[in-house]
């Protein structure tokens, strides 16, 4: 199985367009064999460090991604494994 990880969800922020990389590396870890809760569970960790560290901008674009696995953002919900 592949390893989900801090710095992958980094690169990702850190990326020209975060939501759609985002969204890509959880249709590449789940399509890896992660299942949605562990990837939730990742993210859902990860959200609070961005929280602690007052990264608001961050925050947003991680959980509008967070409402795409947890079927909250019409029109672009994920169907995850």
């Amino acid at each position: 199985m592949i390893e989900i990880s801090d710095e992958a969800i980094q690169t990702a922020l850190d990326d020209e367009k975060p939501t759609e990389s985002l969204r890509q590396l959880v249709i590449d870890w789940n399509n890896a064999g992660v299942t949605k809760d562990d990837i939730l569970e990742k993210f859902q960790a990860f959200d609070k460090i961005l929280i602690e560290q007052q990264r608001d901008q961050e925050v947003d674009l991680l959980e509008d991604v967070i409402d795409m696995m947890t079927g909250w953002y019409v029109g672009m919900n994920l169907e995850l494994k």
